[in-house]
């Protein structure tokens, strides 16, 4: 595009961070029908949670009704959404200190 081309390895993070944010929001969305006992349809449930993921504040108001374990799923989702599944991951992944290479740089003699 525009004569610009991106690298194979941006396309395939960019593929990893979609995959796992539908995972996420597939599974909190499970969840939220476990814990609510299905007393919401799975649309109405999944709606809430994608939402909850993109914090869109948009709702059908059926969160009123949930218990604490929902309600708790729904603030996961929301921080995990605002904040990025690829940055939590990151941030609570070991590093170590052996891996960091700072960049050169040509100084002037």
């Amino acid at each position: 595009v525009f004569r610009r081309r991106i690298e194979d390895v941006q396309i395939r993070k960019a593929a990893v961070v979609w995959f796992m944010s539908l995972a996420w929001v597939i599974v909190a969305g499970c969840l939220i029908m476990v814990f609510d006992g299905g007393r919401h349809s799975f649309l109405l449930s999944l709606f809430e949670t994608v939402s909850a993921f993109a914090t869109t504040g948009l709702g059908t108001g059926i969160t009123t009704e949930w218990n604490t374990l929902c309600k708790i799923v729904l603030i996961l989702t929301m921080f995990v959404g605002r904040v990025g599944l690829l940055t939590l991951v990151l941030t609570l992944s070991y590093k170590d200190e052996s891996d960091i290479r700072y960049p050169t740089d040509k100084v002037i003699i």
